[in-house]
Protein backbone atom coordinates (compact mmCIF):
# COMPACT_ATOMS: atom_id res chain seq x y z
CA UNK A 1 0.00 0.00 0.00
CA UNK A 2 1.23 3.64 -0.51
CA UNK A 3 2.14 6.03 1.58
CA UNK A 4 -1.15 8.12 0.73
CA UNK A 5 -3.85 5.52 1.81
CA UNK A 6 -1.85 4.65 4.56
CA UNK A 7 -1.89 7.97 5.57
CA UNK A 8 -5.92 8.69 4.75
CA UNK A 9 -6.79 5.30 6.67
CA UNK A 10 -4.61 5.70 9.77
CA UNK A 11 -6.13 9.75 10.34
CA UNK A 12 -9.76 8.14 8.96
CA UNK A 13 -9.62 5.47 11.97
CA UNK A 14 -8.65 7.62 14.12
CA UNK A 15 -11.22 9.92 13.47
CA UNK A 16 -13.97 7.51 13.81
CA UNK A 17 -12.51 6.31 17.11
CA UNK A 18 -13.13 9.86 18.31
CA UNK A 19 -16.48 10.54 16.66
CA UNK A 20 -17.55 7.44 18.41
CA UNK A 21 -16.37 8.43 22.09
CA UNK A 22 -17.69 12.47 21.51
CA UNK A 23 -21.11 11.03 20.04
CA UNK A 24 -21.18 8.26 22.94
CA UNK A 25 -20.57 11.14 25.60
CA UNK A 26 -22.72 13.38 23.53
CA UNK A 27 -25.73 11.26 23.68
CA UNK A 28 -24.99 10.68 27.41
CA UNK A 29 -25.05 14.44 28.33
CA UNK A 30 -27.93 14.74 25.95
CA UNK A 31 -30.05 11.93 28.27
CA UNK A 32 -28.89 13.32 31.33
CA UNK A 33 -30.15 16.84 30.42
CA UNK A 34 -32.99 15.85 29.06
CA UNK A 35 -34.17 13.76 32.53
CA UNK A 36 -33.11 16.95 34.29
CA UNK A 37 -35.46 18.88 32.21
CA UNK A 38 -38.45 16.66 32.34
CA UNK A 39 -38.15 16.42 36.05
CA UNK A 40 -38.20 20.41 36.67
CA UNK A 41 -41.13 20.39 33.79
CA UNK A 42 -43.06 17.83 36.07
CA UNK A 43 -42.01 19.77 39.10
CA UNK A 44 -43.61 23.06 37.91
CA UNK A 45 -46.85 20.79 36.46
CA UNK A 46 -47.36 19.72 40.06
CA UNK A 47 -46.44 23.36 41.49
CA UNK A 48 -48.86 24.89 39.01
CA UNK A 49 -52.07 22.24 39.39
CA UNK A 50 -55.23 24.40 40.07
CA UNK A 51 -57.47 21.44 40.79
CA UNK A 52 -58.61 20.22 37.68
CA UNK A 53 -56.17 17.01 36.75
CA UNK A 54 -57.03 17.23 33.19
CA UNK A 55 -55.88 21.08 32.99
CA UNK A 56 -52.39 19.79 31.23
CA UNK A 57 -54.24 17.30 29.03
CA UNK A 58 -56.69 20.53 28.11
CA UNK A 59 -53.96 22.20 27.13
CA UNK A 60 -52.48 20.15 24.87
CA UNK A 61 -49.37 18.68 26.96
CA UNK A 62 -48.92 15.33 27.37
CA UNK A 63 -48.74 15.37 31.39
CA UNK A 64 -51.11 13.83 33.39
CA UNK A 65 -51.44 14.72 37.10
CA UNK A 66 -52.71 12.69 39.88
CA UNK A 67 -54.08 12.89 43.82
CA UNK A 68 -53.11 10.63 46.42
CA UNK A 69 -54.99 10.56 49.58
CA UNK A 70 -52.36 8.29 51.30
CA UNK A 71 -50.95 6.24 48.74
CA UNK A 72 -54.04 5.67 46.86
CA UNK A 73 -54.69 7.37 44.21
CA UNK A 74 -58.26 9.37 44.14
CA UNK A 75 -58.24 12.08 41.02
CA UNK A 76 -56.32 11.22 38.10
CA UNK A 77 -55.83 12.05 34.57
CA UNK A 78 -54.63 8.07 33.80
CA UNK A 79 -57.31 6.12 32.49
CA UNK A 80 -58.31 3.46 35.25
CA UNK A 81 -55.34 4.58 37.83
CA UNK A 82 -58.30 5.66 40.69
CA UNK A 83 -58.05 3.34 42.92
CA UNK A 84 -54.91 2.16 42.68
CA UNK A 85 -51.90 2.07 44.66
CA UNK A 86 -48.48 3.92 44.57
CA UNK A 87 -44.90 1.90 44.64
CA UNK A 88 -43.32 1.39 47.51
CA UNK A 89 -40.57 3.18 46.93
CA UNK A 90 -42.51 6.11 46.34
CA UNK A 91 -44.24 5.31 49.61
CA UNK A 92 -40.81 5.09 51.34
CA UNK A 93 -39.76 8.48 50.05
CA UNK A 94 -42.11 10.76 50.16
CA UNK A 95 -44.90 9.47 52.40
CA UNK A 96 -42.39 7.93 54.92
CA UNK A 97 -39.98 10.58 54.37
CA UNK A 98 -41.37 13.61 53.42
CA UNK A 99 -39.01 13.83 50.62
CA UNK A 100 -39.50 14.71 46.67
CA UNK A 101 -39.18 11.68 44.92
CA UNK A 102 -38.54 11.20 40.63
CA UNK A 103 -37.88 8.41 38.32
CA UNK A 104 -37.74 7.86 34.71
CA UNK A 105 -39.46 4.45 34.52
CA UNK A 106 -42.48 4.58 37.14
CA UNK A 107 -44.91 2.13 36.79
CA UNK A 108 -48.50 3.46 36.48
CA UNK A 109 -51.43 0.91 35.28
CA UNK A 110 -48.50 -1.18 33.77
CA UNK A 111 -47.24 1.70 31.55
CA UNK A 112 -43.58 3.51 32.23
CA UNK A 113 -43.99 7.33 32.91
CA UNK A 114 -41.55 9.63 33.89
CA UNK A 115 -43.08 10.71 37.29
CA UNK A 116 -42.56 13.38 39.97
CA UNK A 117 -44.05 12.90 43.34
CA UNK A 118 -43.86 15.74 46.18
CA UNK A 119 -45.71 15.16 49.64
CA UNK A 120 -48.97 17.26 50.13
CA UNK A 121 -50.72 17.46 53.72
CA UNK A 122 -53.19 14.22 53.10
CA UNK A 123 -51.07 12.38 50.68
CA UNK A 124 -49.16 13.56 47.49
CA UNK A 125 -49.20 14.60 44.05
CA UNK A 126 -47.82 13.57 40.96
CA UNK A 127 -46.65 14.26 37.52
CA UNK A 128 -45.92 12.30 35.04
CA UNK A 129 -45.34 11.86 31.12
CA UNK A 130 -45.46 8.36 29.25
CA UNK A 131 -42.13 7.46 28.77
CA UNK A 132 -42.76 6.11 24.84
CA UNK A 133 -43.13 9.92 24.54
CA UNK A 134 -39.80 10.88 26.10
CA UNK A 135 -37.99 8.14 24.33
CA UNK A 136 -39.57 9.78 21.18
CA UNK A 137 -38.14 12.76 21.69
CA UNK A 138 -34.48 11.25 22.69
CA UNK A 139 -34.51 9.30 19.67
CA UNK A 140 -34.59 12.25 17.63
CA UNK A 141 -32.45 14.63 19.44
CA UNK A 142 -30.07 11.60 19.12
CA UNK A 143 -30.67 11.13 15.64
CA UNK A 144 -29.87 14.76 14.56
CA UNK A 145 -26.28 14.55 17.14
CA UNK A 146 -25.61 11.58 15.29
CA UNK A 147 -26.29 12.73 11.77
CA UNK A 148 -23.98 16.05 12.73
CA UNK A 149 -21.54 13.92 14.44
CA UNK A 150 -21.58 11.43 10.93
CA UNK A 151 -21.43 14.65 8.85
CA UNK A 152 -18.36 16.08 10.65
CA UNK A 153 -16.39 13.16 10.74
CA UNK A 154 -16.89 12.76 6.40
CA UNK A 155 -15.82 16.25 6.66
CA UNK A 156 -12.81 16.02 8.43
CA UNK A 157 -11.97 12.79 6.13
CA UNK A 158 -12.39 14.84 2.86
CA UNK A 159 -9.74 17.81 5.14
CA UNK A 160 -7.27 14.59 6.11
CA UNK A 161 -7.68 13.23 2.35
CA UNK A 162 -6.78 16.83 0.87
CA UNK A 163 -4.37 17.13 3.23
CA UNK A 164 -2.93 13.94 2.38
CA UNK A 165 -2.77 14.13 -1.36
CA UNK A 166 -0.79 17.83 -0.91
CA UNK A 167 2.00 15.19 1.36
CA UNK A 168 2.08 12.92 -1.23
CA UNK A 169 2.35 14.98 -3.65
CA UNK A 170 5.34 16.53 -1.90
CA UNK A 171 6.79 13.36 -1.52
CA UNK A 172 7.02 11.88 -4.97
CA UNK A 173 7.97 15.64 -6.04
CA UNK A 174 11.85 15.06 -3.68
CA UNK A 175 11.71 11.41 -4.89
CA UNK A 176 12.11 12.87 -8.56
CA UNK A 177 14.73 14.88 -6.78
CA UNK A 178 16.73 12.03 -6.02
CA UNK A 179 16.16 10.33 -8.65
CA UNK A 180 17.04 12.64 -11.12
CA UNK A 181 20.81 12.75 -9.52
CA UNK A 182 20.76 8.99 -8.89
CA UNK A 183 19.98 8.95 -12.99
CA UNK A 184 22.85 11.41 -13.26
CA UNK A 185 21.15 14.34 -14.09
CA UNK A 186 22.43 17.80 -12.70
CA UNK A 187 21.44 20.21 -14.78
CA UNK A 188 18.01 19.91 -12.81
CA UNK A 189 17.29 23.34 -11.04
CA UNK A 190 15.75 22.13 -7.94
CA UNK A 191 15.55 24.82 -5.96
CA UNK A 192 12.15 25.16 -6.16
CA UNK A 193 11.28 22.27 -3.74
CA UNK A 194 13.18 24.07 -0.88
CA UNK A 195 10.75 26.67 -0.62
CA UNK A 196 8.11 24.98 1.84
CA UNK A 197 9.39 25.41 5.51
CA UNK A 198 8.58 21.78 6.41
CA UNK A 199 10.66 18.47 6.60
CA UNK A 200 10.03 17.85 2.97
CA UNK A 201 11.55 21.45 2.45
CA UNK A 202 14.42 20.78 4.04
CA UNK A 203 14.90 17.15 2.34
CA UNK A 204 14.93 19.19 -0.69
CA UNK A 205 17.56 21.41 0.82
CA UNK A 206 20.03 18.91 1.73
CA UNK A 207 19.13 17.27 -2.39
CA UNK A 208 20.01 21.07 -4.00
CA UNK A 209 23.31 20.81 -1.26
CA UNK A 210 24.28 16.95 -2.78
CA UNK A 211 23.79 18.53 -6.13
CA UNK A 212 25.52 21.38 -5.53
CA UNK A 213 28.63 19.26 -3.54
CA UNK A 214 28.29 16.70 -6.49
CA UNK A 215 28.81 19.39 -9.25
CA UNK A 216 31.91 20.28 -7.30
CA UNK A 217 33.15 16.97 -7.34
CA UNK A 218 32.67 16.75 -10.64
CA UNK A 219 34.09 20.15 -12.14
CA UNK A 220 37.22 19.22 -9.79
CA UNK A 221 37.82 15.73 -11.49
CA UNK A 222 37.28 17.70 -14.76
CA UNK A 223 40.12 19.65 -13.47
CA UNK A 224 42.22 17.38 -12.70
CA UNK A 225 41.88 15.19 -15.55
CA UNK A 226 42.92 18.29 -18.19
CA UNK A 227 45.54 19.23 -15.92
CA UNK A 228 46.52 14.86 -15.77
CA UNK A 229 45.90 15.15 -20.10
CA UNK A 230 48.43 18.83 -20.05
CA UNK A 231 50.87 17.41 -18.08
CA UNK A 232 50.70 13.83 -20.08
CA UNK A 233 51.31 15.77 -23.42
CA UNK A 234 54.09 17.54 -21.84
CA UNK A 235 55.55 14.48 -20.72
CA UNK A 236 55.07 13.32 -24.38
CA UNK A 237 57.09 15.87 -26.05
CA UNK A 238 59.62 15.57 -23.69
CA UNK A 239 60.02 11.90 -24.36
CA UNK A 240 59.41 12.65 -28.05
CA UNK A 241 62.52 15.06 -28.13
CA UNK A 242 64.92 12.81 -25.91
CA UNK A 243 64.26 9.87 -28.31
CA UNK A 244 65.03 12.24 -30.92
CA UNK A 245 68.48 13.34 -29.32
CA UNK A 246 69.28 9.52 -28.58
CA UNK A 247 68.38 9.02 -32.43
CA UNK A 248 70.97 11.76 -33.32
CA UNK A 249 73.96 10.74 -30.89
CA UNK A 250 72.74 6.36 -32.78
CA UNK A 251 73.20 8.47 -35.85
CA UNK A 252 76.83 10.09 -34.68
CA UNK A 253 78.56 6.80 -32.74
CA UNK A 254 77.33 5.09 -36.58
CA UNK A 255 79.25 7.90 -38.65
CA UNK A 256 82.04 7.70 -36.49
CA UNK A 257 82.81 4.04 -36.63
Amino acid sequence: MRFRPKLILVEAATLLLMAIVLVSGSCVVTINSFNQQTEETLKVAVNGFNGDVEYLRNAGRNIDITVFEGDTRVESSIDGAVGTKAGEAVIETVLVKGQKYFDTNVQVNGEPYFGYYEPTETGMMFAGTPRSAVNQMLKSIILVETMLGVAALLLCILIVAVFANFIAKRITQAKAMVESLSGGDLSRDLTGYTKSRDEIGDIGGAVVKLQSNLKDILSDVLQRSNHLAETSDTFAASFSDISEGIGSVNIAVEEIA
